[in-house]
């Protein structure tokens, strides 16, 4: 009689224990669903990370929006409310103004790629182009406004250069040429670009430029060539030119 009970009593724990393993299995079902469900998709993982790092450029702190863009935030917003205002940048439902502008300056002042704004801002290529074009026929809608010259050139650093004219200077801008021609084109740092003369005048408007030769060339080399080419830089006789502080006077 007491096996029986005892038999008995073991079946009905070993039901219990089975209802309750029934139970915690169905437990974690449902708990494995609410977690999918919950869980944010690719797409909101970028958005919440491109929020957080444009969060940090443009309400962070003012020096790394300076060090980022070459501006602080408050000329920042300024130059964007004054896109808004005269319709040239508007925003979508996935690109805002500010990131539009913040990308754009983001490439001018760091002389970034595409590609690397495109991982910064987690966008495509495409998108990166399409908004920085976006935004640099705007600015270029608004170079009357923004650029000025000064009202005159009679500044006090300029005061020191008796009868100067101006100054000259090169610079290498980078270029993309066939592969047979990028020996030629390759300067001292082991960059393709081109070798560039300048020459502007006190209120900082250029008077001459002289494109085209290859970066291996030196300065002395394109300095020669434009005062002996048929359409040649001219300096008004006694007058004088600056060029990386040597003066040079025409007689």
């Amino acid at each position: 009689m007491d096996a029986i009970i005892a038999l008995r009593r073991e079946k009905k724990s070993l039901r219990r224990k089975r209802a309750i393993m029934i139970a915690l299995s169905a437990a974690v079902v449902v708990l494995m669903k609410h977690s999918t469900l919950r869980r944010p998709s690719i797409e909101a993982q970028r958005d919440t990370l491109r929020s957080m790092v444009l969060n940090r450029l443009y309400n962070g702190c003012d020096i790394n929006c300076y060090n980022q863009l070459r501006m602080n935030k408050r000329a920042f917003q300024s130059l964007c409310a004054l896109l808004v205002d005269k319709g040239l940048v508007l925003g979508t439902d996935n690109v805002t103004v500010n990131e539009s502008v913040g990308l754009f300056l983001h490439i001018l002042a760091n002389n970034h790629k595409f590609r690397d704004v495109g991982g910064t801002y987690l966008r495509s290529i495409d998108t990166i182009s399409r908004h920085f074009n976006l935004v640099l026929r705007a600015n270029l809608k608004l170079s009357a406004e923004m650029i000025r010259r000064p009202e005159t050139s009679q500044t006090n650093r300029w005061g020191y250069f008796h009868d100067c004219v101006g100054a000259i200077d090169g610079t290498h801008i980078e270029v993309t040429v066939p592969v047979g021609d990028q020996g030629k084109y390759r300067n001292r740092k082991q960059a393709i670009t081109t070798n560039v003369l300048g020459v502007c005048d006190a209120d900082m408007k250029f008077t001459y430029v002289l494109p085209g030769w290859e970066g291996s060339s030196s300065d002395s080399r394109v300095l020669r060539n434009a005062l002996e080419r048929e359409d040649r830089f001219e300096v008004p006789i006694g007058k004088c030119t600056y060029f990386k502080i040597v003066v040079f006077p025409i007689n």
